[in-house]
């Protein structure tokens, strides 16, 4: 066989590769309804605690998570930052973490710098901008995120930087086990007004609106 021939069947390959991955990608796309109101990120989060919640019970492959529903919780955000997780800590039932940010933050974007760090969301302030630390630090969430079903665990990955966002379930309380033995918990922040270490809301994703797409 030639050289010539050796580069058409390449490229050939190549066709039938990348027609094969489309192919794919068409056929685990996330179903979704147009909407034609976007998410406002200029409103605060809802959140709205109506006990007793019934506990929510997840299994992936020998790891069950028990999930106890803190409070109803709903946020439109402006989103800043996302990322994947394949591996470590509850990985398996929160595969996506979510740096989102509302209120006057995303028009100050200019003077911020954000970065998702492991499971944290970080941020530099251009000294002298007009918006203050406090405020910001009030404004934005790493938001770990649980989704409900295979649909919106395949729609999370669409949201792109940039991107306004309205997630609607529940802040969650997490218990996991293997084998009947545990291995570990995870406890949402129930407020706005806290940072550092346990500063993360836990996120039972219900809904899920990507600018006018929504997914349930």
């Amino acid at each position: 066989m030639n050289k010539k021939n050796i580069i058409i069947l390449g490229i050939a390959g190549l066709l039938l590769v990348f027609g094969v991955w489309f192919m794919l990608q068409e056929l685990l796309a996330p179903e979704y309804t147009l909407v034609a109101e976007r998410p406002d990120f200029a409103e605060d989060p809802m959140q709205l605690s109506q006990p007793p919640y019934e506990e929510i019970r997840m299994q992936f492959g020998k790891e069950e998570y028990t999930l106890q529903p803190q409070a109803e919780y709903s946020i439109s955000a402006y989103l800043v930052s996302k990322r994947s997780y394949h591996r470590g800590y509850m990985h398996r039932l929160s595969p996506w973490d979510y740096g989102l940010i509302w209120g006057e933050v995303p028009n100050q974007l200019e003077h911020l710098k954000f970065n998702q760090v492991v499971r944290f969301l970080l941020f530099k302030y251009k000294f002298g901008a007009p918006i203050d630390v406090e405020y910001i630090q009030r404004h934005l969430a790493n938001t770990h995120l649980i989704p409900a079903n295979q649909n919106i665990r395949r729609a999370l990955r669409y949201a792109r930087k940039g991107n306004t966002v309205r997630l609607e379930g529940y802040l969650v309380n997490v218990t996991g086990t293997k084998k009947g033995r545990a291995t570990g918990t995870w406890q949402s922040s129930m407020s706005r007004e806290d940072k550092g270490n346990g500063a993360c809301e836990v996120m039972y994703v219900k809904t899920l609106q990507i600018e006018d797409r929504l997914y349930k």
